[in-house]
């Protein structure tokens, strides 16, 4: 009866000693996924998003501007060209398309 009461006592601290490694295990593993929480900071990604939208604003900006300066120029070739024949002179005959601007 010794035997089976020391048996007894015997598994039940190697029921222990296995529970506590277990939460030592969970809470190592707990702490390390708390710590890569801590160090992915989204304010820096919000920080570039913000960037990206800001030079895609320019981008868009700068882009309207040529479009409206191919347009400005070519109106005023094709009117230049209309003065000229009017003058009764030639003008330099060249059709050519600058791109395929706003196409």
């Amino acid at each position: 009866m010794v035997i089976g009461l020391a048996v007894a006592i015997v598994a039940q601290a190697f029921g222990m000693i296995w529970y506590i490694a277990q939460l030592d295990s969970t809470v190592t593993n707990n702490t390390v996924a708390i710590e890569s929480i801590e160090i992915f900071d989204d304010t820096n990604l919000l920080e570039i998003m913000e960037d990206f939208d800001n030079r895609l604003d320019d981008i868009e900006k700068k882009q309207a501007i040529i479009e409206n300066e191919m347009r400005s120029i070519m109106s005023d070739h094709s009117s230049f060209n209309n003065i000229l024949k009017d003058m009764g002179q030639s003008g330099y005959g060249d059709n050519r398309q600058y791109g395929n601007y706003g196409n």
